[in-house]
């Protein structure tokens, strides 16, 4: 069986400068490498009571560099993955914001 991911990345225009909306995702494991790559990150609690972390900076570059396969440190991206999760664990069961 095969998980879907929720992933939303905003609608942009030809003209408009890409992602100047937030990207989210309830990905922890890509939350992990996006964070590995650069890419500022904020948990948050969605009114549907989901985990999701929002990208504060560069998320569109930060996506482009994995898709490229470009290297990144096997124990960084394992410890923000760590930390990612550790967060929905953090915000479910205490309620405040990190």
């Amino acid at each position: 069986m095969t998980k879907k991911m929720n992933t939303r990345l905003p609608q942009t225009s030809s003209t408009e400068e890409p992602l100047q909306t937030p990207f989210e995702t309830e990905d922890a494991i890509l939350a992990g490498i996006l964070k590995s790559v650069g890419v500022e990150l904020s948990p948050l609690v969605r009114e549907s009571g989901k985990i999701a972390y929002r990208a504060k900076n560069g998320a569109l570059e930060g996506l482009q560099r994995i898709y490229r396969n470009e290297p990144i440190g096997s124990l960084d991206a394992l410890n923000n993955v760590k930390a990612a999760r550790s967060a929905i664990y953090a915000l479910k069961s205490g309620g405040q914001r990190l």
